[in-house]
């Protein structure tokens, strides 16, 4: 081969490799964006796979500019090497990162970790299974966790692995207790999330092993939420996923009576009861809690109320002349606008309207629509049926779209599990998956509105 052909080809595979790793960096963010629709992720992804296609295709030559072009401090680089690796079937790159994250030889950002998990989330061989218990039981942190939450996501059997790593992790890794109850993991696991979640340990400690406790189905997890329920931070998170109608006027007794926390605006929006809807309302002209008050709204009501605001350039609405009047829509999410032109460079903003006005007119207008003592999810009787179509709408908030992933599976012991982070044509058909088996159970939970673990909230 010529030196001119040789060179043309590497500059090719230097072109293949940058637009995958720019890709893979927008996709990363996107994915977390309230904004993104489904459909222009769909497209990125589908234009990323095509140009690793084309790295594959070239072989050992593409694999050495890969490997030229590499630099550490990139997510995006590690994602595409990652990515080439699994269609390579070459789980070298992986194992040496597992040992140098293990004997701290490698200071890695986190998100370079996480690149090389998702590409391993997107494109890891079946035959590799076998290999994330060893690889978890050896990785430092953050990579532990990163593959703890892989595994648990793709159905591998790692509680053993789990077991062994949470408890002793030399600092406390919320992710790796939260994977414990992911997995599955009882028997002994079950006891020392029992013992985490009681007062002699730290809020964040205890949250997260309500969570674990609560994704293992443990009988104990609602009466332990219950026994927090005067500190926020620790235990409205679980009650929102897993409790009853009490629970919902419990908290709605508490934004009376205490400063409101935005773990408790969450959680009133997931149980979806008509008594929040005042309280929340009260709260959307709060300078931080504002915007989650407007979703938790929103996640009940789904009335729609829609406004319009110039941002800056900081992300922040203008203080002065920034509201452009509410509207009622379609759409749940953010869309972004045109740039208008002015004293400043400001871009129009759609978001759940925060103006409490609107929010009582529409009341006096719509409750006739609902009944008292149902609990609503976008303005539709609870059902799986909605819960899961809820998560099919293209515009669905990703800030909702992960809390109802995790009642899926809290409340309904769902068959599969969803993460933000598989590809979206992977989330896609399990979601098909998903809408099929809420139909098959649909009449039998259509009564019953405070599911736990499959069963009834005591």
């Amino acid at each position: 081969m010529s030196l001119s052909t040789s060179s043309l080809r590497a500059g090719i595979h230097a072109e293949h490799h940058d637009e995958a790793a720019f890709l893979y960096t927008q996709l990363a963010r996107l994915r977390f964006d309230a904004g993104t629709p489904f459909g222009r992720l769909l497209d990125f992804e589908r234009r990323l796979v095509a140009h690793v296609d084309a790295l594959v295709l070239g072989g050992p030559a593409a694999s050495r500019t890969v490997a030229d072009l590499h630099d550490d401090s990139e997510p995006g680089h590690w994602y595409v090497a990652a990515l080439l690796a699994c269609r390579q079937r070459d789980d070298a790159l992986v194992e040496n990162l597992v040992c140098s994250s293990a004997a701290g030889c490698m200071e890695l950002k986190a998100d370079c970790h996480a690149a090389v998990v998702d590409a391993l989330r997107h494109a890891m061989p079946f035959d590799w299974n076998v290999k994330l218990s060893d690889w978890i039981e050896r990785a430092g942190e953050p990579l532990a966790a990163e593959l703890a939450e892989l595994a648990v996501t793709t159905g591998v059997a790692c509680q053993a692995a789990l077991q062994q790593r949470a408890p002793s992790a030399g600092a406390y890794s919320g992710r790796l207790v939260r994977a414990l109850g992911r997995a599955g993991a009882a028997g002994p696991a079950s006891t020392w999330l029992i013992d985490r979640a009681g007062n002699a340990h730290a809020a964040p400690v205890r949250r997260d092993a309500l969570l674990a406790l609560a994704n293992l189905g443990a009988p104990q997890a609602p009466a332990l939420a219950r026994q927090f329920v005067d500190q926020a931070q620790v235990s409205h998170r679980a009650l929102g996923l897993i409790g009853g109608r009490e629970d919902a006027h419990r908290l709605v007794r508490y934004l009376a009576a205490r400063p409101a926390h935005a773990e408790t605006l969450i959680a009133l929006g997931l149980l979806g009861d008509l008594a929040a809807v005042r309280p929340l309302i009260a709260l959307l002209a709060h300078e931080t809690l504002g915007a989650v008050a407007a979703d938790a709204l929103e996640w009940i009501t789904g009335a729609g109320l829609r406004e319009t605001v110039l941002e800056s350039h900081n992300g922040k609405p203008l203080a002065e002349g920034a509201y452009l009047g509410a509207r009622v829509g379609t759409k749940v999410g953010t869309n972004r606008g045109q740039v208008h032109k002015g004293r400043l460079d400001e871009t129009a903003v759609e978001r759940v309207c925060r103006n409490p006005d609107a929010w009582l007119d529409w009341l006096d207008e719509a409750a006739p629509e609902f009944v008292a003592g149902r609990r609503y999810r976008f303005g539709k009787s609870w059902t799986p049926q909605v819960l899961v179509d809820s998560l099919a709408e293209e515009h669905c908030p990703c800030s909702y779209r992960q809390l109802a992933f995790d009642e899926l599976a809290m409340r309904l012991a769902a068959p599969q599990r969803l993460d933000l982070r598989f590809s979206v044509s992977r989330q896609m058909a399990l979601l098909q998956a998903l809408q099929a088996w809420a139909r098959r159970i649909g009449t039998g939970q259509e009564i019953e509105q405070w599911p736990y673990a499959g069963l009834v909230a005591g």
